[in-house]
């Protein structure tokens, strides 16, 4: 089953309707309806924030690649960091091990003045490292836990960054919208 993962892009407003927001694990007393949804689900997003707590939360939901599959899975900033095996967090100057559900490390916000970090993280875990810079996207397909296909695409504009990183001007995902059919 093939999964789709578009990474620096949050939802439009066309997906939010069966679009689980995995923010909900942040609350502990949601955890329960968290794993309840997950099955329902055909798109999941992994929001901006705090990378450690996001990951806390998602691992006491016992969140697996086997819970992702065949869905579209969008993330932004914290929510790539949590998909990835390992990043660098340059909030706190730290390493963060992820889920490692996309077996990559990551930059996020990344700049060219980052490349040492990304030369650290691929020396020390013998990974491949996905530099998210706020201008591209990057879109996953993966199969069986192995990446089919990956691909970048300019933005528009920056992503300004804002607590609620809103973007809904129809280019979250780059898909075609009815108009362009």
């Amino acid at each position: 089953m093939i999964t789709t993962f578009v990474l620096n892009a949050p939802p439009d407003e066309e997906y939010r309707g069966n679009l689980l927001d995995m923010s909900f694990v942040l609350d502990s007393d949601s955890h329960w309806y968290t794993r309840y949804l997950l099955p329902k689900a055909d798109a999941l997003y992994f929001p901006p924030g705090d990378s450690p707590a996001l990951i806390e939360g998602l691992k006491a939901i016992k969140l697996t690649a086997k819970d992702v599959e065949g869905k579209l899975v969008l993330a932004y900033s914290a929510g790539v960091s949590a998909l990835t095996t390992h990043s660098f967090n340059f909030d706190h100057i730290h390493l963060v091990d992820g889920l490692g559900i996309i077996p990559f490390c990551s930059i996020v916000h990344y700049t060219p003045a980052k490349d040492w970090a990304a030369d650290y993280l691929c020396l020390k875990f013998g990974l491949d490292v996905l530099k998210v810079d706020d201008s591209h996207k990057c879109i996953l397909r993966m199969e069986n836990g192995r990446v089919m296909r990956q691909e970048w695409i300019e933005l528009p504009k920056p992503q300004a960054v804002s607590p609620l990183y809103a973007y809904n001007d129809g280019h979250g995902l780059g898909l075609p919208t009815p108009q362009q059919e």
